[in-house]
């Protein structure tokens, strides 16, 4: 069971969500068996501590349980002003490795009155500490210089933590602030051990979802065979709609995705969940709901098509939107938006009604709909655990490129001309995110047993002539060349690809750079340059101005810069038309806030292959429409008719 972390703030994602919730208590596991072999481990002498008042001898018994010792001493800066330091740990060189300030008697939070000190003089000293711990009244608040520029910090809430009283959470309180956590004597700080762990499971949530996103879009394509093959008695397979059927498929998923994002996430300001109308009648959130309580169980209901109208309608919505007079005047006396709702028209690729022309001719079955949104809302099925609901709230928009672009490589196909069964190489397990191979069963005979795959009665996979199968096929990636790049590095190529361009840049000049990505797939190194530009405009302009952005202000601040350049400043090229239209997306979501227009980036993401050169030069006509010379011919300078591009 995941520890309960209330009243422990992660403020601007010191450590990103999905690793507090999900993973911290397995990493924390072998320093609380440590802790149980003690006579007294802090967490208990912390909740001794609950009863008692907190004056200076309550400070020093609660600093000293985390491995601290409180001695008051003045430090005084270049300019001569001081400030009274509480407490200190020194690295080996003398050096501060670690502050303990107290914030001053005030019922303003204590970052507000101590933001200045710490940005223009504790931190730009010449040998600042690594740590800042600062204590009030009511709070602990533990600070990384490393992390300080984007406002990133945990905020321990002694009202709440000791109030409850849960052993779970003092025991995360005190693992996280104790002495050997954060600055040891020697060794890695266990702070820096569980930053390094954050880092390297922020895809476990997307790595379910990998598998359970390329199922989705099975169930989808064989749906739409049944529907167009049964209902409407359309001969498909002459059409040759494999690949059409793949793309739509593909789209169909990515809305489904993209709404789960924007709904777990009302701070974006795009789907209106306060609207009790909006959350109630239209959300993909309450046909989540009504999927988890199991109500389509008889054969009428699961045969209709309810869910089916209502993700239409929604589908409908975010094109179009909602911008009616009615709203329009009962948004002005009322902009709490509790009674009425509206949506800003998303008139992206994505939700474009025209780029889904095979679907548009289906209806979904609620049994079927029904399956994707449960695949798209649980965990994947393990021996060792639970299947959990998934928190969109917790994936981030690397995680969700991860799960968009996995599955660009993938291939949709019918099994045709006859029944089709799966077999694998000897001594590999079966996965189905790996490549798949597909034989008739005239040839199943040559493979040894443990080259087949099996289904649940232990017989070989089969897959009825027909059936549109999704699976990485032969060399499918390597020709595609969909790899997604990992969160670490990204941010590692981008950090020290503009290390030296920024290294004289004014923070205006940064705002006019110019950033292309020549193989975009879901923008990934896009969404990584705009986090560091961004963070390098916010820190100069911070400096250059002598203004302080306040700690609560900066993660807006920090989407309207991301906003700005997203709009005028990256650029990116993909062969893949679909990859094109992810990008966009997931630019949009990384970059929006409430109150900020939809950005349309149809003119700076183009399709197209970045290692052919593009000159001003042309051909000449009879080149074009009597031969094909143009095929191996050399465009010149000078006149012609048609443009080289």
């Amino acid at each position: 069971m995941a520890l309960d972390l209330t009243g422990i703030r992660n403020e601007n994602e010191f450590y990103t969500e999905h690793y507090l919730k999900a993973i911290l208590d397995s990493d924390l596991r072998g320093l609380f068996e440590t802790w149980n072999k003690l006579e007294q481990p802090p967490p208990t002498v912390l909740m001794r501590l609950a009863k008692l008042d907190r004056d200076a001898d309550w400070w020093f018994s609660f600093f000293d349980t985390l491995g601290y010792r409180l001695a008051e001493r003045f430090h005084e800066f270049d300019d001569g002003s001081q400030l009274k330091i509480d407490g200190e740990l020194t690295k080996s060189s003398g050096a501060p490795d670690l502050w303990i300030l107290a914030a001053p008697a005030s019922e303003e939070d204590p970052l507000t009155l101590l933001d200045e000190t710490l940005t223009k003089k504790v931190f730009t000293a010449p040998e600042p500490p690594r740590w800042v711990l600062i204590y009030s009244a009511t709070q602990v608040i533990l600070i990384d210089r490393t992390k300080w520029a984007q406002k990133r910090l945990l905020r321990f809430d002694l009202s709440v933590i000791l109030g409850r009283r849960d052993l779970g959470t003092l025991k995360a309180m005190a693992a996280l602030l104790h002495r050997d956590s954060v600055a040891p004597e020697s060794g890695t700080p266990l702070l820096d051990t569980l930053d390094e762990s954050s880092h390297k499971h922020a895809f476990a949530v997307s790595e379910d979802l990998k598998y359970a996103a390329r199922e989705a879009v099975e169930l989808i394509g064989n749906e739409a065979v049944w529907y167009l093959t049964t209902i409407r008695k359309e001969a498909i397979y002459k059409q040759g709609l494999d690949k059409a059927l793949t793309r739509e498929c593909l789209r169909y998923l990515y809305r489904l995705l993209f709404l789960f994002y924007v709904e777990a996430r009302p701070e974006l300001g795009y789907a209106p969940m306060k609207s009790e109308e909006y959350r109630t009648g239209y959300s993909l959130e309450s046909l989540r709901d009504i999927v988890d309580q199991g109500d389509f169980v008889s054969e009428e209901s699961r045969n209709g098509y309810f869910l089916h109208e209502s993700l239409n309608t929604l589908f409908r919505l975010i094109w179009s939107g909602v911008q009616t007079v009615e709203s329009q005047l009962a948004l002005a006396e009322q902009p709490s938006d509790i009674h009425v709702f509206r949506m800003q028209p998303m008139q992206s690729d994505l939700f474009d009604p025209e780029n889904t022309p095979v679907l548009n001719r289906v209806r979904f079955r609620n049994s079927v709909l029904q399956q994707v949104i449960t695949l798209l809302s649980l965990s994947r099925e393990n021996a060792r655990a639970h299947r959990g609901r998934i928190s969109y709230r917790q994936l981030g928009i690397n995680q969700l490129g991860a799960v968009y672009e996995g599955l660009l490589s993938y291939t949709g196909f019918f099994a045709e001309p006859e029944d089709l069964y799966e077999v694998k190489k000897a001594g590999e397990d079966e996965d189905a995110l790996k490549q798949a191979y597909f034989v008739p069963l005239k040839d199943l005979a040559r493979y040894e047993d443990t080259e087949k795959v099996y289904d649940a009665d232990g017989r070989p996979k089969r897959y009825p002539k027909g059936t549109f199968i999704y699976r990485l096929a032969g060399r499918d990636r390597q020709k595609s060349a969909s790899y997604y790049t990992p969160e670490v590095l990204t941010r590692c190529v981008v950090k020290y690809a503009l290390k030296e361009l920024l290294a004289d840049k004014t923070p205006d000049q940064i705002l006019s750079l110019t950033v292309c990505e020549p193989a975009l797939g879901s923008g990934a190194f896009l969404n990584e340059a705009l986090e560091q530009l961004s963070d390098a405009y916010l820190e100069g302009k911070q400096k250059e101005t002598g203004h302080t952005i306040s700690h609560d202000a900066y993660a807006m601040e920090k989407q309207k810069v991301k906003a700005y350049m997203a709009g005028h400043c990256v650029f990116g090229v993909d062969r893949n038309p679909v990859a094109i239209e992810l990008a966009q997306i997931s630019l949009w979501l990384n970059t929006i806030y409430e109150g900020h227009t939809i950005p349309w980036f149809g003119a700076q993401l183009a399709v197209g292959n970045s290692l052919i050169g593009a000159r001003r030069q042309m051909f000449k006509r009879d080149q074009i429409l009597e031969s094909r010379d143009w095929l191996t011919a050399v465009p010149v300078a000078g006149e012609g008719a048609i443009l080289h591009w």
